[in-house]
């Protein structure tokens, strides 16, 4: 997701100087995300929950960035009930309900 950092570039490599190239664009590594959050929501297959898991973990980082943390928790707690329908480990489920709670 690179479009939700921001990228620098080295000008000076003896001094180590860098310069901005571009800005983080949260909004837009949300957006870039959006079918490859569809595609795991609604996927059966067990394999690919960890991906699921990662993948919204950072959408909710990128969303609470864009100062929208409601749309971060609600996709961390849609996450959550789906990672449940899937017998996905207790623990797991409780780092995530904590992980929504400080949004």
């Amino acid at each position: 997701m690179a479009s939700g950092r921001a990228f620098n570039r080295i000008t000076d490599y003896e001094q180590g100087t860098f310069k901005r190239v571009s800005d983080a664009q949260p909004q837009l590594a949300v957006e870039l995300t959006n079918s490859a959050l569809d595609y795991y929501r609604n996927s059966d297959e067990r394999r690919l929950n960890l991906a699921y898991h990662n993948l919204v973990s950072k959408r909710a980082d990128m969303l609470a960035a864009a100062d929208n943390s409601d749309q971060a928790r609600r996709e961390l707690e849609e996450l959550q009930h789906k990672l449940e329908e899937r017998k996905v480990r207790p623990s797991v489920l409780e780092q995530i309900r904590m992980t929504r709670e400080k949004m």
